[in-house]
């Protein structure tokens, strides 16, 4: 049986995140037991997608539509917090941390 029973982030509702922005909010780990030299990693991946459609050929006899679209991976980022961030655990079997991640500058906020 893992050690960590649940693991929930909590960060700010309705909030934006652009390049530069600090993310701040809590890991709050459900326990099955006691944790022994606890960590926590927490990974960030941002992706982008944008799909449209284009009418090719329209100054000619003929027309059709086109549909073209972009992805891209622009962050990708990983992030350990150590044990000393955790509050010992509640009589629930909770540990809290609070935590906080600063978006790089170069990261893009539109295609």
């Amino acid at each position: 049986m893992s050690v960590v029973k649940s693991i929930e982030l909590v960060l700010p509702e309705d909030r934006i995140y652009l390049a530069g922005s600090s993310i701040k909010g809590q890991v709050i780990l459900t326990l099955n037991s006691t944790l022994v030299d606890p960590i926590v990693k927490v990974e960030l991946v941002g992706r982008g997608y944008v799909e449209w459609s284009e009418e090719a050929g329209a100054s000619c006899d003929y027309s059709r539509n086109v549909i073209c679209n972009n992805k891209a991976d622009y962050v990708h980022k990983t992030k350990t917090f150590p044990v000393e961030g955790f509050l010992l655990p509640s009589p629930a079997n909770l540990a809290m941390s609070s935590i906080s991640y600063k978006l790089p500058a170069w990261a893009g906020n539109t295609f």
